[in-house]
């Protein structure tokens, strides 16, 4: 028997149906990239949205510890600083005292010590 060769339309079909099997899978593989790029794109932002509600979360964090130090060193400072003031008077107080128990021990020394305070201080004044 004869092997018939394939006439140039058989060719052509043949070439043209592999070339449509082709364009076909093609377009599968185009329309599959694109879901896989959509999908791609919903994940990034999704992990963008999530990374930018923690970086809000951990400012909102230090700004309040910052708030929170600083609430704490003021109140200290206040506090010294009515220690102190506290100590001061108290000083003051005992000073007054003891320059008023010092007068009545010597009044005439108080006197002197008065007049000599009272000329340093008209002295300064004519200076300035």
């Amino acid at each position: 028997m004869a092997q018939r060769s394939p006439s140039l339309d058989d060719v052509l079909d043949d070439q043209g149906g592999r070339v449509a099997g082709a364009a076909s899978a093609a377009a599968d593989d185009i329309r599959a990239l694109r879901e896989d790029l959509t999908t791609l794109k919903e994940a990034v932002s999704t992990l963008l949205s999530r990374a930018t509600d923690q970086a809000a979360r951990a400012a909102r964090e230090a700004a309040s510890d910052v708030v929170e130090q600083s609430r704490l060193a003021a109140t200290t400072a206040v506090n010294r600083g009515a220690a102190m003031a506290s100590d001061a008077a108290g000083q003051a107080k005992h000073m007054a005292s003891g320059v008023e128990q010092a007068a009545r021990d010597n009044p005439l020394g108080a006197i002197a010590a008065a007049a000599v305070l009272g000329l340093i201080v008209g002295m300064m004044g004519r200076r300035g």
